[in-house]
């Protein structure tokens, strides 16, 4: 016995064919109407109700749940800018001094001026600006900072640096004076 026998053999097993069968038509007549049996409309009708009574019930049981928790706010301690800045002043003299001695080249001077820059308006501003790509950056408020990064991406990431270190250096400053 085939495969298709078997299941045509189980199927008809389980669900009787409660309609009469077709007689076979004479030549020239027109074919008359096949019965069948209503079994498959009720358990369609039946499939689709449990569907839409799962849907209604998915939706009765998660509807409370949506509603926000109250977080506590967390508070934190005011920034102290002036530290802050003192410290960003002494790191970019630091730079600058060592690039002065030549203990360190322009492109790693780039390199820590936008670092300092950086992490000064992350800490000032909470703005994770330390951790932004350029473009990213473009897209903040925060356009002295953008300014002087575009200044130093081409020192940093170009073959040979040539940008000026000292307007880099009066740059980097010009962005710590301007956040009282």
């Amino acid at each position: 016995m085939l495969a298709a026998d078997r299941i045509q053999h189980f199927l008809a097993a389980i669900v009787p064919n409660q309609a009469s069968p077709t007689p076979e038509p004479n030549p020239g007549e027109v074919m008359p109407l096949v019965g069948y049996s209503p079994f498959w409309l009720v358990l369609g009708i039946a499939i689709l109700a449990l569907i839409a009574a799962f849907y209604v019930l998915v939706l009765l049981f998660t509807a409370g749940r949506t509603k926000p928790t109250k977080m506590k706010a967390k508070t934190e301690p005011p920034v102290d800018l002036e530290k802050l800045q003192h410290e960003g002043y002494s790191k970019i003299a630091q730079i600058e001094t060592a690039s002065m001695n030549g203990t360190l080249d322009p492109k790693a001077a780039h390199e820590q001026l936008s670092a300092v820059v950086r992490e000064y308006v992350a800490e000032a501003t909470g703005i994770p600006a330390d951790h932004m790509t350029l473009s990213d950056l473009r897209r903040t408020e925060l356009r002295g900072t953008t300014r002087a990064v575009e200044q130093f991406y081409p020192a940093v990431f170009g073959a040979e640096p040539q940008q000026d270190l000292g307007k880099s250096i009066h740059m980097a400053r010009e962005v710590l004076a301007g956040w009282r």
